[in-house]
């Protein structure tokens, strides 16, 4: 039962009534002799629906994921790292993207680009950039084509850390990044917001939902939000429009469909903040670089993205042994660029060359997943047995120009608004002018095998990938077709006092494009790791605690032909290995807690490739450690809400992270120095002192809170990006 269903059954006939004050607090009173009580709507979420495994998890906590296995499985007995960012502390941190909802998740450096402002794609989990996976369902990229799904329209976004080819195909052996969205509810829900903040950040948005009809077979969700917000680097603004609908469909028990729209509209700068290493972590004779420098120009200064999608979630339970589910999704993506960029400093480390750039892009997908599971026994074991067979098909069309004719720009006098001829689509400025189109079709297994407190999963898949490249150039048309069979085995058990062990191997494979010397095209990488770890979850209070070490090697990485120059071999090898920290408890209804730490340590093991220092002395690849990862991070973030005394409805707040210090390159001769940042929340139920006000909250978050200035990260001497400076950010709801 929901807690309103059961508190009507236990306090029926008994001259009692109840309220609640708070989302666990219930207080029960007598009604008096004559009289009646009227209370008013209240809208509770029981544990068990905010536990489900794509609902927004209870405070920080969420105790149930279908990411992992895509079964409906407790996260305590799943033998793999995963964490949750629940829909509370996206709110409480007032996060404006993706990256920085992960700020404080253990193994992920969710920050190297920060200045990118409408990209997500330059996280880093466990060294590796990973894929983003939308409601089960892969969220494919072009060059310039990528998405960016707002966080208000997000329930809770998951990160599962280690290879994940083995039930979701080609991809990074890092991890994924899973993002659910907002969902109907079967409990009516309303809320408006507002939001203002620094760079005259201006946002709002809605989000209702509930049923449609008495008996709640339809119900519905509508979820928007408009922005508009500026950036410590000038010339920087963008907006953003983006409306989500949702539609649920119960005609019994056994049957579910929800049909997911989406559409989000994107205008603002592609890349921010690029500036060279010299004048920022290495000494510059002509000072310090402004964090405020924009090293394009006004008059060429455009990026526009507009993606439009519709999906929908097939659920039926034919009995009690087996069901069925698909999840589909077709998306269009539009994206146009034109801008300049960094060509590199010259001598006098004054002047930065430019190029201008122009790229159209047209990215259309569908993607569908196949599931069928059956739960039986086997004697004393029992058996989730999951089948699948998914299906990706996108085609991407794009067209890009430069023009290396731009003008430089004087890093410390800036002169804009200068006369820049955009790149024309011509035989001499076009460098792509190509069509991708890709096939995946992957067949799955897995069982998870249960005996008492031990849970055993073997699971495996094959997959068959097919592209065709159609150069308009050349013009040529080349096909390429890969193979990969990856697989797992895990071991976990759970002991009554709530702890669990666990072991686990895994694989992983990822396409790679190009062909060597003889004209031959380039294998799959594969990847492989081997991890520990244990999870403990506590009966006492709504807690959360994991501990994971791993060991992770990438084979056929792309290496320079030492025989043949300008083409490359796949004999290159990464191996990372690790540790990862992770606490996360709403200790009662008015303290909340999270904290990680991370150590990676990240080598080339094997490469052929020699890359100039920043002297100009040739270094060998081999043995250094991979550009742009720290070896050390740690976080800690706490909330406390007061509800008793003359406080009552304030809520304080902060956190603290720490990034250590990192290559600055693929030669490791120069480092970027390691920086400490700490934010801050206060925030106030209005309706805790004015009851006409219910519903009604304000809160200030500031994020860099003693305004820091620091490098995030640098790919090498040439591209460095600064770390985003104080942001304080407004917010006024109301819900009812």
């Amino acid at each position: 039962m929901s807690i309103d269903e059961a508190l009507n059954r236990l306090l029926s006939g008994t001259g009692l009534t109840y309220s609640m004050p708070n989302s666990s607090t219930i207080t029960v009173q007598r009604v008096g002799a004559g009289s009646s009580v009227v209370l008013d709507p209240v809208r509770v979420e029981s544990g068990e629906n905010a536990q489900r495994p794509d609902g927004p998890g209870v405070g920080y906590v969420a105790t149930r994921s279908m990411s992992g296995l895509k079964i409906d499985q407790p996260i305590l007995e799943t033998p793999q790292s995963i964490s949750v960012v629940t829909r509370q502390q996206m709110d409480d941190q007032a996060v404006q993207s993706t990256r920085q909802a992960l700020r404080y998740t253990p193994g992920v450096f969710s920050d190297p680009r920060p200045l990118n402002g409408l990209s997500d794609t330059n996280m880093l989990v466990r060294g590796f950039t990973p894929d983003q996976y939308q409601d089960g369902l892969k969220l494919i990229i072009g060059n310039f084509g990528y998405t960016q799904i707002d966080p208000y329209l997000l329930d809770r976004i998951e990160v599962i850390r280690g290879p994940a080819s083995v039930l979701y195909g080609q991809g990074t052996p890092g991890g994924i990044v899973a993002l659910t969205s907002k969902r109907p509810t079967d409990q009516p829900l309303h809320e408006v917001m507002a939001q203002a903040g620094t760079y005259n950040l201006f946002s709002a948005g809605f989000d209702v939902g509930g049923p449609i009809d008495a008996e709640g077979k339809f119900l519905y969700r509508v979820t928007g939000v408009g922005k508009y917000a500026g950036s410590q680097v000038d010339f920087s603004n963008s907006r953003r429009f983006a409306i989500a609908p949702a539609f649920t469909w119960k005609p019994d028990a056994a049957t579910s469909l929800t049909i997911l729209g989406q559409l989000q509209r994107d205008n603002g700068p592609a890349f921010n903040g690029f500036v060279p290493a010299r004048g920022t972590v290495l000494f510059n004779a002509n000072g310090q670089i402004p964090t405020s420098l924009y090293v394009g120009d006004p008059n060429l200064n455009d990026y526009s993205r507009t993606v439009a999608q519709i999906g929908y979630t097939f659920d039926h339970r034919f009995d009690d042994v087996w069901a069925a589910r698909q999840n589909f999704r077709y998306q269009n993506l539009f994206a146009s660029d034109n801008s300049l960029y960094a060509n590199g400093l010259q001598a006098n480390q004054q002047i930065l060359n430019r190029y201008a750039f122009s790229d159209i892009e047209s990215l259309n997908t569908i993607t569908v997943d196949n599931q069928v599971t059956a739960k039986f026994a086997t004697g004393p074991v029992s058996h989730s047995f999951l089948l699948g067979l998914d299906y990706q098909w996108n085609t991407n069309r794009q067209t890009s120009a430069s023009n290396f004719g731009a003008p430089p720009l004087n890093l410390f006098a800036p002169v804009y608004w200068q006369s820049i001829i955009p790149p024309a689509f011509n035989p001499t400025s076009t460098y792509t002018s190509a069509r991708l189109r890709q096939e995946q079709v992957g067949l799955y297994a897995e069982d998870v095998l249960k005996f008492g407190g031990l849970s055993l999963v073997l699971g495996g898949r094959q997959d068959w990938v097919s592209s065709t490249t159609d150069d308009y150039l050349r013009p040529t048309t080349s096909n390429k077709f890969d193979q990969a069979f990856t697989y797992r085995a895990a071991v976990d058990y759970l002991f009554d006092n709530g702890i669990a062990p666990y072991f686990s191997y895994t694989t992983s494979f990822a396409p790679t494009a190009g062909l060597d010397f003889s004209g031959n095209p380039f294998m799959p990488t594969t990847g492989q790791q081997y991890e520990i770890g244990i999870k403990y979850r506590p009966t006492s209070f709504n807690g959360f605690f994991t501990a994971a070490a791993y060991n992770l090697t990438q084979q056929n990485v792309l290496t320079t032909d030492p025989l043949h120059p300008g083409f490359s071999v796949q004999t290159g090898e990464i191996r990372v290995r690790g540790i990862e920290l992770e606490a996360r408890a709403s200790l009662t209804d008015n303290i909340d807690l999270i904290g990680s730490y991370t150590y990676t340590d990240a080598l080339t093991t094997r490469s052929n490739a020699v890359t100039a220092n920043i002297w100009g002395t040739p270094i060998q690849q081999q043995g250094q450690p991979v550009n742009g990862v720290p070896q050390q991070m740690a976080s800690l973030w706490s909330t406390y809400k007061f509800t008793t005394g003359s406080v009552t409805g304030l809520g304080l707040g902060g956190g603290v992270r720490y990034i250590g210090p990192q290559p600055g390159d693929t030669v490791n001769s120069f480092i970027v120095p390691g920086f400490t940042l700490f934010d801050a929340v206060m925030s106030y139920d209005l309706g805790a002192v004015m009851p006409k006000l219910q519903g009604a909250s304000i809160q200030v978050n500031a994020s860099n809170l003693f305004d820091t200035q620091y490098v995030a990260s640098c790919v090498n001497a040439n591209f460095c990006s600064y770390g985003l400076r104080r942001n304080v950010y407004a917010t006024l709801k109301y819900k009812w």
